[in-house]
């Protein structure tokens, strides 16, 4: 009985950290990410643009392959900048989610999120006069 007892709080206790398969819910899914020929970006105020150039789409694909994400049920945000649509279904948005196969994960080095939002948004100025209500 004690030993069922104990059991049952370890599994209580673990399930919030471990997945369904038993595996981690922080993964990194850079094997999911796969280079592009394009990445087509459509921002918050309904403008779009397309990155095609090789060296422009190897460091978005990097900066994201590089972060780190947990798996979630839901967005618990909203609004952002822009989000990055990529050739092989996956879809990541300024405020640092990724969405797999109808499957969300949140990144977790915000650092990273930031600094990609940055470099997303003034790629976009450069091109689209008044990108986001700016000058």
């Amino acid at each position: 009985m004690r030993t069922l007892m104990v059991s049952s709080i370890l599994l209580f206790l673990l399930l919030p950290v471990l997945g369904c398969d038993g595996k981690p819910f922080t993964t990194n899914i850079s094997e999911s990410i796969k280079m592009s020929k394009e990445i087509k970006v459509i921002f918050g105020d309904g403008n779009e643009l397309t990155i095609s150039d090789k060296a422009t789409l190897e460091k978005v694909l990097g900066e994201i392959k590089s972060i780190n994400f947990e798996r979630i049920e839901i967005p618990d945000s909203v609004g952002q900048n822009f989000s990055l649509r990529l050739e092989n279904g996956l879809e990541y948005t300024s405020t640092g989610y990724l969405k797999i196969n109808k499957t969300y994960y949140k990144a977790k080095d915000t650092k990273i999120v930031v600094n990609l939002d940055d470099y997303i948004v003034a790629l976009g100025k450069e091109k689209i006069l008044g990108l986001l209500g700016g000058k």
